[in-house]
C-alpha cells in the first residue's frame, strides 16, 4: 500500500529575538507534543519512555539508520533517526497511523532547526503526488488537512490546508505563513475561509500536560469523555485551561483526530474537551 513521506532540507541555523538574547523559537512554535522530537543521548528510548510504551519494539536497520515500529495506544508507531555519520543524529522521523481511521500522522524534526508536520488520508484521487500523474483516480494515501513547517535559518513559520482532489494548497485559506517577529503577514485579504469546501482538519496523537489556551468560541467542557457527556461549561476563545490528563480516548469528529482531554478550569471546575481545540501558548495556529 503506498503512502507518502515528505522530508525536509537540512540547515544549520542560529537565531536571536529582537532584543538580543538567544531564544528557541523551533521550541515556541511547534505544537503541543514538541518534547518527542527532542534531541536526547538516545532518541528511540526517550520516546518510548516519555509515551509509557513498554512493549518491546521490532527494530531494522535500513542504509544504516535504525527504525523501530510499535504500538502507542490506538496507533501504529514508527520511529526512524536521521545520522550524518554514525555517532550524530541529526533529524527524527516520526509517524503515526491509525488503521481503523485510515489516518496518519508524520512530523520530522532536525535538530538543527528545521520542522515539518503532516497528516496523510486514505483518499481517492487522480494524484498521487505533487509531481506524478495518475490516469485514473486511484485509492492511496494522500497529503490532506493542516501541515506545518517551521524553518528557523529563514525565520518563517508556514501553515497549509491541503485539497487532495487537486492536490494543491488549499487557495481559500486566509493564513498560510508568518515571520517569526510577525510582521510580514503573507495573506490574502479578499478570501472567506467559511467558503472552503472542506475543513483545515488536524490529527493529533497524543497530548501533554500543562496550560492551553481555547482555539474556538463556545467550546464545550462535558462531565465525560464523549459527545454524550453533560455539559458543564462553555469556554471562550483565548481563556486558559489546565490539561491534567490525556484519557487515550481518540475520536474522529469533523474529520479532526484527537484525545479527549481531562481540563482543570480557573474557578476549579473540571471536566472534559476535545483536544483539537485547545493549543500551547504561542503556538503557531489560529
Amino acid at each position: 500500500m503506498k503512502y507518502l513521506i515528505f522530508v525536509i532540507p537540512f540547515f544549520v541555523f542560529c537565531c536571536e529575538s529582537i532584543s538580543g538574547e538567544p531564544e528557541n523559537k523551533l521550541d515556541i512554535l511547534i505544537p503541543k507534543y514538541k518534547e518527542a522530537i527532542t534531541p536526547q543521548e538516545d532518541n528511540f528510548s526517550y520516546i518510548l519512555n516519555r509515551l509509557g510504551i513498554k512493549e518491546k519494539p521490532t527494530v531494522t536497520e535500513v542504509k544504516g539508520n535504525k527504525i523501530i515500529k510499535t504500538k502507542f495506544k490506538s496507533f501504529d508507531l514508527e520511529i526512524k533517526e536521521y545520522r550524518r555519520e554514525p555517532s550524530r543524529a541529526v533529524g527524527l522521523y516520526v509517524n503515526f497511523f491509525h488503521s481503523s481511521l485510515k489516518k496518519g500522522k508524520t512530523f520530522i524534526s532536525y535538530f538543527d532547526g528545521q520542522y515539518s508536520e503532516s497528516n496523510y488520508c486514505y483518499a481517492f484521487s487522480t494524484l498521487y503526488s505533487k509531481d506524478e500523474k495518475l490516469d485514473k483516480p486511484e485509492w492511496g494515501y494522500y497529503e490532506c488537512g493542516r501541515s506545518l513547517e517551521v524553518n528557523t535559518s529563514g525565520r518563517y513559520v508556514s501553515e497549509k490546508c491541503w485539497d487532495t482532489n487537486d492536490y494543491v494548497n488549499d487557495s481559500c485559506r486566509e493564513r498560510t505563513a508568518v515571520d517569526f517577529d510577525g510582521k510580514e503577514w503573507k495573506t490574502r485579504t479578499d478570501l472567506n475561509p467559511s467558503s472552503c469546501p472542506h475543513k483545515c482538519y488536524d490529527l493529533i496523537p497524543y497530548m501533554d500536560t500543562g496550560e492551553y489556551v481555547v482555539r474556538k468560541s463556545n467550546v464545550l467542557v462535558r462531565n465525560s469523555p464523549s459527545r454524550k457527556g453533560q455539559v458543564v461549561v462553555k469556554l471562550e476563545k483565548e481563556s486558559r485551561v489546565a490539561v491534567t490528563e490525556d484519557t487515550g480516548k481518540i475520536e474522529e469528529i469533523d474529520e479532526n483526530v484527537a484525545p479527549w482531554v481531562k481540563v482543570k478550569l480557573r474557578d476549579g471546575k473540571e471536566g472534559y474537551v476535545f483536544g483539537i481545540f485547545l493549543k500551547r501558548p504561542g503556538e503557531f495556529w489560529p
